[in-house]
């Protein structure tokens, strides 16, 4: 890099050096980088930079400008300030452009008097249709999220009813129930329930916490118990009654029971001494259970966690239920991986007198053990197949290696290699890192990434029953071991690239928790294949990594919450801290909530993984 390296030019200390560079970076077809150079360029806070901005996103409309200069140049630092736009990806050229008509007498004479800039279309320019000026008011985007739907394109809608929310307009409600109710779906529950009713001024209106049991039938529950607290034209709005999708033909409203503790506690019980219950439902179901806060739940858990003693209920339960929320909050207990049933049997005994009688009375079940696994395997459920029917996953075996096991995920339907490959996330799950993951995996593909993607998805191997960690290095050797980690994803890499095009400049990792520590080890290899990194709820613990000076020049993104407390967040701010310190790029970004993914995740990791790829 040093050899090949053209030293910058003086001129970028200033703000017209670093224009003539940004439009010249533009010209040269370098449209991925542009977010950096908008970021300075935004520091300024000078209005005359505004119309090449403007010009810049006008003639090429994709998301490297849309995001990367609407929103990195023109939304944010000093220069945010003065144009007080709220990114929005309908912010096209076009809509920039009457903004500045609209705009410009605010600022100085010899300001307004400078043109926008027609600089030459890029090939995204040449096909974009801009986006309709309906779009600026809340009419043209209910509009659109409807007409959004009625195409299936049901991944769209998180990022309209996000907009939507923006408005905080109580007028829009039952529109957005509507499309809900019509497919009950994960696209419309969480992607229109959380990011529109939920989020955002909206969700301030609404009051409503995200549950992945508000499906359509509890929405409209929802609004007849609620309407009245809004304006009378918002009250007369009817909720429409939109064509059902195939998830909407085929799904069974949740039980109004299950709006109450005892519901939830019964569902559970029900269900998991039937084997109907997946993985993913008890982990939802735990959660619940544990933001009411009351105790008399915890009996039942630990009935739960001890007729399993899997992953699957020792973290799945004793994490999200018995250690999360405000149950976590009265118990006060950290999760361990040590914490099966016996355990907490005997913490019960101890500890029972610190609650009410009633509670104390509560005999803990003895329900009948699990046989197998709890899976939610997408080729076990025909709902999660349904929903994923157009994001292709082949299991695939590296050198007919049973041991080395990785599914193949994508390339999405109709979708064509780019010129220089496809872009390659080397996807590592955290928890057990086994196949119940999958679902969640091509659920990244579907709702982060774009078409230009593929996602491989190594399974982790167990080498030994008592095997503690889930994805073993060099430096954390386990009992039985035949390859390490690093060189398991080395192979994948290459089994990927005889089968497509791969852009070398773009393969990637994103791991979470377990997985975590093993993605370091990768990235600080002497020489890798990955070229970045995007770490999330994970340990940072460099004793057991390669020279951290191996990080010069390499990318991370680091995601953590402060409310983590199965992985402390010291570790994220130890690993942003000592990886710039080694000379390392390093991003990081906080959420809230605790250990998991919570919140907007696809949204994030959408935008960490752009990160990663354009910077």
């Amino acid at each position: 890099n040093g050899k090949k390296h053209v030293p910058f030019p003086e001129s970028l200390d200033t703000l017209d050096g670093k224009l003539a560079w940004m439009k010249e970076q533009f010209e040269k077809g370098e449209t991925r980088n542009l977010s950096d150079i908008a970021q300075e360029i935004a520091q300024f806070g000078d209005p005359k930079t505004i119309p090449l901005l403007i010009g810049i996103i006008d003639a090429d409309n994709s998301y490297d400008t849309v995001y990367g200069v609407g929103y990195f140049g023109l939304g944010r630092e000093k220069l945010g300030e003065l144009t007080g736009v709220r990114y929005s990806p309908y912010h096209d050229g076009a809509w920039w452009r009457r903004w500045w008509e609209a705009n410009k007498s605010r600022f100085p004479e010899e300001i307004r008097n400078t043109p926008v800039p027609d600089l030459p279309k890029t090939e995204d320019g040449k096909k974009h249709v801009p986006f309709p000026e309906s779009l600026d008011t809340l009419d043209g985007k209910l509009a659109l999220l409807k007409d959004q739907f009625e195409q299936g394109n049901l991944r769209n809608l998180s990022e309209v009813a996000m907009q939507i929310s923006a408005h905080g307009e109580p007028k829009a409600i039952p529109m957005l129930i509507g499309v809900i109710d019509a497919d009950n779906s994960y696209d419309t529950v969480y992607g229109v329930g959380y990011c529109g009713l939920g989020f955002d001024k909206l969700g301030e209106l609404t009051g409503a916490r995200y549950s992945p049991y508000h499906d359509g039938a509890w929405w409209r529950r929802w609004w007849e118990a609620n309407k009245s607290r809004f304006p009378k034209e918002a009250q007369d709005i009817p909720i429409p009654d939109l064509p059902k999708t195939e998830n909407g033909k085929k799904h069974v409203p949740f039980p109004d029971s299950l709006d109450t503790l005892d519901g939830k506690l019964v569902w559970l019980k029900d269900h998991f001494v039937d084997g109907s219950l997946t993985q993913a439902d008890l982990w939802k179901i735990a959660q619940e259970i544990a933001q009411h806060g009351d105790p008399k739940a915890i009996p039942l858990l630990i009935g739960v966690i001890d007729a399993d003693n899997t992953y699957n209920t020792v973290y799945g339960v004793g994490y999200f239920g018995l250690g999360y929320e405000k149950l976590g909050e009265i118990t006060g207990v950290t999760y361990s991986e040590d914490h099966d049933g016996a355990w907490w049997r005997r913490w019960w005994d101890e500890n029972k007198s610190r609650f009410p009688k009633e509670v104390q009375d509560i005999p803990i079940p003895d329900l009948p053990k699990t046989a197998k696994k709890l899976s939610d395997n997408a080729n076990h459920d025909a709902d999660v197949e349904s929903e994923l029917a157009d994001v292709p996953s082949q299991e695939i075996r590296v050198g007919d290696d049973a041991n080395k096991r990785y599914f193949l995920i994508g390339p999405k339907a109709n979708a064509q290699p780019p010129q220089t490959g496809f872009k390659l996330a080397i996807v590592m799950p955290g928890g057990d890192g086994g196949v119940d993951f999958n679902p969640f995996v091509r659920r990244v593909l579907k709702n982060a990434l774009g078409p230009e993607w593929l996602i491989a998805e190594p399974v982790a191997v167990n080498w030994t029953p008592t095997q503690e960690i889930v994805w073993p290095t060099e430096l954390t050797r386990v009992e039985g071991q035949q390859f390490s980690t690093e060189a398991f994803v080395e192979s994948v890499i290459a089994d990927v690239k005889g089968r497509h095009p791969i852009d070398a400049k773009h393969i990637v990792t994103l791991t979470w928790s377990s997985s975590g520590p093993a993605a370091y080890a990768i990235a600080l290899q002497p020489t890798t294949s990955i070229t970045g990194s995007y770490i999330a709820m994970s340990v940072f613990k460099p004793d057991f990594l390669p020279p951290l000076t191996n990080a010069k020049g390499r990318r991370f993104h680091i995601e953590h919450s402060p409310d983590d407390r199965v992985c402390p967040y010291a570790h994220a701010q130890a690993a942003r801290e000592q990886l710039t310190q080694a000379e390392a790029t390093v991003h990081s970004t906080d959420y809230e909530g605790g250990h998991g993914w919570r919140g907007n995740v696809f949204g994030r990791i959408r935008e960490g993984m752009e990160w990663l790829t354009t910077n």
